[in-house]
Formats: structure tokens, C-alpha cells, sequence
């Protein structure tokens, strides 16, 4: 198995300096193979909580096309993700960082002070980065080349460096997966199915007993619980963790519903195509969760999924139509959308998956008909999926690099449901 690094690299045009705020290419900040630049130190830490909480935040922000690279903008992320506890994962509006700035943004996350990783607001730079987490006590320095040229020896959380010039963080190594992403699931609650995690989970050979009575999903909260909590696991559940869960129920997966949505769409537009093109951007909006409530708006209106759907169907929430936060399965945002889902609802719930497939279709035969004839006329999943982001979701980015995943998204289904017409 390769050992992996997270790092920020370079901007859209492959310069260090100018391009525009957010991840334009998907590489910008990524995630790739290690490789000797040559590293000329290794930095780990003793807790290898805070080890593994650095990893987390390089991978967060790797997920996060908000993030993008630029040293002229070096510390804008700092200044977004510091209202957000140093958590990456939940900027969303464009900003820059650039390699050292990133690794002391998830140092911060980690528990480094912010006053201690930055001087008059200006992050570490790769020249101060070592004897600044030198002097805080909680590392190891290590100079030899069977560490600093070799990969056999790394852990996950480990920091190379090459003063002066670059810095990344190992995310991947041999039996230590990727983080089980908090950033994937939603806080408080199961959140929606996510396959590549699941796929991690049996590539790792998780030992679960659990009775039969949880299901993969619960699984994932599971080991989420354990990680969070501080609790070893090693890939076998513990008592006090199954403990603490055996009340909860897991959610249902965003898979449930999908074959509904397909079935009902290619009803009504027979075209797979365009089928495909649309449910791909629909679960990158909601996970196809008809109850999903924006993410980033949860906390600020104290209420999760469920809460938010019920407080709208008994009427106790009046804000629905003004609230601005997005909501079911096309994650609709403005008053004039969501007081016409409100008013289409009739006597149905507004979570219910049918009701908004009905408005969906309402909406394409009436004020986006230009969008319904041209997902119609498609002859590709990617020209669909790309009518549907930037003339019907129309999100803040829609660079190449979100067009690919979109329409990477679409692919999966149009590859299950379309040849089975």
C-alpha cells in the first residue's frame, strides 16, 4: 500500500503566487503518493491524537474545494477557519493558503495555539515551522535519512519538511487508513451512507460483533465515536462504545432512496443522460436526502434534519421561506423557491421524497423549461450534469474541478440504472 501525503501545492496556472480564491483544479491542494522532495526533517507528535487530528484536518481540507492555493493570500483560510474551531471542513466561501500555512492551520485543529503558530497574523512559514513546534514540547524531531528519505518508517500524522521550500503532512500508511471523515457525516447524527468508507472499513478488515443489530452505517458512527472520544479501538468495538450507541437507530442511506429517484425520473424524462446528470447533482446537494437541512445552517438555527422538518410541518418554525438555508434533496435556497416547495407541499410532509420529486418536475416544466430541454437533448452525462450545476443548483463554485465530481457522480448511476433500460 503506498504512503500517501496531503499537501498545498501550487494554484490553478501551477505558479506559487495570483489565480483565483478556492481549489479551481482539485489539485491545489490535494492529496498524492510520498515522494523524497528530498525532506531534510521529519516532525511527529507524541500524542498520537493530536497526530491523527492533523492528518484529519490535511484531509478535510484536500475534501474542501473551497480551499485553494496562493501565497499572496496565505492566511485568508486561517481567518475563515478560525470562527470554526480550526475544523476545515466547514469554510465555504473561497480562500487561500499555501503549504506552511495549511500545516499550521492543522496544527492549530491539533491544539497548538494559534498565538504560538503565528506572529502579527502571519501563519508559519516552512523556515520557523520546526523550532516553533520544537519549542512547544509535543513533537519529536527527527533528521536521519531512514525517516526523512525513506517512507517505511512514517506514521500517519507525521510532518516532512524541507525548510525553506515545502511541507506536507502523511495521511496513509500501511494498515492506517484514511480518517473515518467526521467531515462526511453530520454532526449528532448517522449521516448519509458513504461508500469509499465503507470500502475502507472491509479493505481493513473491521472486526464488528455486534449481534447483527448495526448495520455498516452505525459501524461508521461507531468507530467515529471511538476515535472522537479518545477511545483505542484498533478495528474492534468496544464495550463502553457499544455501550454508549446501543440506543441509537441508524438513518436511512442515501442508496434507499435512489433507485426511487431514478425510477420516477426516467418516467418522465427518457433519457438516462439526463437522469444521470440530474441525481449526480443532487447528491452532491443532499446525499438524495429529502430531509436535509444545509449543513453549515444546523448550528446556527439549533435544529438538525429531523428537528427542522418537523418544527416546519407542525408549523412551530415560521421562517421556513425566509430563512436562506438550503433544504431536501436540491438543497433549495431562496425565499421564491422554497415558498413555492412550502405552498406545493399541500397536505405533505416537507421532507416527503415524493412531494419534492413532484415539485422537481414542477419546477423543470415551468421556470427552468430551458433546463429540461437541455438535459433532453443531452448526448452525454457530462453535458447534462453541467446544465443542471451552473442553470438549476448554480452553486458558489462551479469550477472545472466541481464539474468533474459532479459529473464523476452522475457516472455512477448512469453506470447502475442507464444500460438497464
Amino acid at each position: 500500500m503506498a504512503v500517501l501525503i496531503a499537501h498545498a501545492s501550487s494554484d490553478e496556472n501551477k505558479s506559487a503566487k495570483g489565480g483565483q480564491a478556492g481549489d479551481q483544479t482539485g489539485r491545489e491542494v490535494c492529496i498524492r503518493e510520498w515522494y523524497n522532495k528530498p525532506w531534510n526533517v521529519m516532525i511527529r507528535f507524541k500524542d498520537p491524537v493530536m497526530a491523527n487530528k492533523v492528518a484529519d484536518c490535511m484531509e478535510m481540507a484536500c475534501d474542501n474545494n473551497f480551499l485553494g492555493y496562493d501565497q499572496n493570500q496565505r492566511n485568508s483560510l486561517l481567518v475563515k477557519a478560525r470562527k470554526y474551531n480550526y475544523n476545515v471542513s466547514k469554510v465555504t466561501e473561497p480562500c487561500e493558503t499555501d503549504c506552511s500555512a495549511l500545516v499550521s492551520v492543522a496544527c492549530m485543529y491539533a491544539g497548538i495555539p494559534e498565538s504560538t503558530l503565528t506572529l502579527h497574523g502571519n501563519c508559519a512559514t516552512t523556515r520557523t515551522l520546526r523550532q516553533i513546534l520544537k519549542s512547544t514540547g509535543e513533537v519529536e524531531i527527527y533528521t536521519t535519512p531512514s525517516y526523512t528519505s525513506k517512507s517505511d518508517k512514517l506514521k500517519r500524522g507525521d510532518i516532512l519538511l524541507k525548510e525553506g521550500a515545502h511541507v506536507v503532512v502523511v495521511v496513509k500508511t500501511e494498515g492506517n487508513p484514511y480518517r473515518l471523515s467526521s467531515s462526511l457525516l453530520k454532526e449528532g447524527s448517522m449521516g448519509e451512507s458513504v461508500k469509499w468508507l465503507q470500502y475502507e472499513l472491509n479493505a481493513n478488515g473491521a472486526k464488528l460483533n455486534v449481534d447483527g443489530a448495526f448495520g455498516k452505517q452505525t459501524k461508521l458512527a461507531v468507530l467515529l465515536y471511538q476515535k472522537d472520544h479518545g477511545l483505542v479501538c484498533d478495528g474492534v468495538v468496544g464495550v463502553k462504545t457499544l455501550e454508549a450507541l446501543k440506543n441509537k437507530k441508524p438513518v436511512k442511506k442515501s442508496s434507499d432512496n435512489e433507485k426511487v429517484i431514478w425510477d420516477y425520473l426516467i418516467k418522465k424524462i427518457p433519457n438516462p443522460y439526463a437522469v444521470a446528470g440530474l441525481m449526480g447533482n443532487l447528491r452532491a446537494e443532499s446525499g438524495l436526502n429529502p430531509k436535509n437541512l444545509q449543513n453549515t445552517t444546523e448550528k446556527k438555527l439549533g435544529m438538525n434534519d429531523e428537528q427542522y422538518t418537523s418544527a416546519v410541518d407542525n408549523q412551530t418554525y415560521k421562517h421556513f421561506t425566509s430563512d436562506n438555508c438550503g433544504y431536501g434533496i436540491a438543497q433549495w435556497t431562496s425565499s421564491g423557491r422554497k415558498k413555492a416547495l412550502y405552498e406545493f407541499r399541500g397536505n405533505r410532509s416537507i421532507g416527503s421524497l415524493e412531494m419534492q420529486l413532484d415539485f422537481l418536475w414542477h419546477e423543470l416544466n415551468t421556470s427552468y423549461k430551458k433546463v429540461l430541454n437541455g438535459i433532453l437533448s443531452s448526448n452525454s452525462v457530462r453535458e447534462a450534469s453541467d446544465i443542471v450545476l451552473t442553470k438549476f443548483e448554480r452553486p458558489k463554485i462551479q469550477s472545472e474541478a466541481v464539474k468533474i465530481k459532479r459529473a464523476n457522480l452522475s457516472m455512477e448511476y448512469f453506470n447502475k440504472y442507464g444500460g438497464k433500460l
